[in-house]
């Protein structure tokens, strides 16, 4: 019974030395923060930002210690958004509507497409009336004189009255007809040329965030066993590092290519790999010199490139871009806001806004400018917590804790 005793009380002694960084933890306040920046917005509404080099260089990996404060000095949710997107966005364009004409079983109108729209296979149509079933013969002119036809397939109808459901898109084989005349056979329903009020073509394209240059330089460049080493250094540690562009001097070339990143320019570790190329042959010509990347970078990157039996390669350029993420967050009217970071005295939050960010269509906000980096003048050094100051002694506890509880299991067994 003492032995249990014992070892209760060890065991509660340990749990709460590991935790000691909860228990005495001071409530999150902008003196944790080494540096912040002002966010230059005005009005009510969603707000969003780009993370820039700077608070890059300066936060922990992944940004984890970034935080919001009002004028107020409260801490206001954001949410990150991820920087290597892969999401689409619509592009829509509409067509102009033009000769619209009815009689008893033909509804007619020709649709003018914009000028920016090269090729499409599909318009829809957005019809006022309900209860109605449309076949549809479509004809293609660039001059809007002369019309060929185009063969196209199915019904427009619309159901819902009965939730028998919707079509208002017509399919067909790509043209780059200017004009589009269609003559809808009226099979069933009341409709008028009058309720056809807009026509669209939608496409869907790639999100392609805008990537910046990084104000990059090359500290050193090698040629030995057939391998050209280049080291470049970013300036600045945790940048998304989406691409890297190798400049040449060459022509008819052929590399594999290996890229590792260091913090330190000694202790490296793998990147990516790839291959660059440069071919102008007669007729065939074709260049490579980008190395997509999409991982978060140190501030070093060293650059591989196996020449094997060749002769190196003349590096005119390096190029290095990241893609900045955003953040979004809810702006008051009334109040001024700041973007605080560079603490080891938090990690990454967990608001609510994350739960529902998806339903945002972030692109969408406008983007607010930030400001300066400015140092903290409140920024207390010794608030970070007693387990990140103190690592080895918490270590160090804990193994003792351990060997001693160790040996009480050892001697209580032997006792017996």
């Amino acid at each position: 019974m003492k032995f249990e005793k014992i070892f209760n009380f060890l065991l509660i002694i340990s749990i709460m030395i590991c935790q000691y960084n909860i228990i005495f933890a001071k409530n999150l306040t902008k003196d944790l923060f080494e540096y912040y920046k002002e966010i230059k917005s005005e009005g009510e509404g969603l707000k969003a930002i780009e993370i820039d080099t700077e608070i890059y260089g300066f936060t922990k990996k992944f940004t984890e210690d970034m935080r919001i404060f009002d004028s107020d000095g409260l801490e206001v949710p954001y949410h990150k958004y991820s920087n290597f997107s892969v999401d689409e966005v619509e592009k829509i364009f509409d067509f102009n509507i033009i000769n619209l004409s009815d009689d008893e079983e033909i509804i007619s109108a020709t649709f003018v497409k914009d000028d920016s729209l090269d090729i499409y296979n599909k318009i829809t149509l957005d019809i006022w009336e309900d209860n109605f079933l449309l076949y549809p013969k479509l004809y293609g002119s660039q001059d809007g004189i002369y019309f060929s036809p185009i063969s196209s397939k199915g019904y427009i109808y619309s159901f819902n009255d009965d939730n028998r459901g919707i079509n208002n898109t017509i399919l067909f084989g790509e043209v780059d007809y200017k004009y589009l005349k269609v003559d809808f056979e009226k099979v069933m329903g009341n409709l008028s040329s009058k309720d056809i009020a807009r026509a669209k073509y939608t496409m869907h394209l790639p999100y392609i965030p805008v990537q910046k240059q990084i104000k990059s330089e090359i500290i050193s460049l090698s040629n030995e066993d057939k391998i050209t080493e280049i080291v470049v250094d970013l300036k600045y540690n945790n940048l998304p590092l989406s691409k890297i562009l190798i400049g040449t001097n060459n022509e008819n070339y052929y590399r594999k290519v290996q890229i590792l990143t260091s913090d330190n320019n000694k202790d490296y570790r793998h990147l990516t790999e790839g291959k660059i190329s440069l071919f102008n042959i007669e007729q065939y010509k074709v260049e490579q010199n980008e190395l997509i990347i999409n991982d978060i970078s140190s501030r070093y990157i060293k650059i591989k490139i196996y020449n094997q039996d060749n002769a190196a390669l003349n590096i005119s350029e390096i190029e290095a871009y990241y893609q900045p993420e955003r953040i979004i967050f809810e702006g008051k009217a009334n109040k001024s806001y700041r973007l605080y970071y560079g603490s080891k005295a938090c990690d990454a939050p967990i608001y609510d806004i994350s739960y529902f960010a998806d339903k945002i269509n972030e692109k969408a906000i406008p983007k607010s400018e930030l400001g300066e980096m400015i140092k903290n003048p409140d920024y207390k050094k010794a608030d970070i917590p007693f387990t990140e100051r103190n690592n080895r002694i918490i270590t160090l506890s804990i193994v003792l804790i351990v060997a001693v509880l160790g040996f009480m299991v050892v001697k209580n067994l032997k006792d017996k």
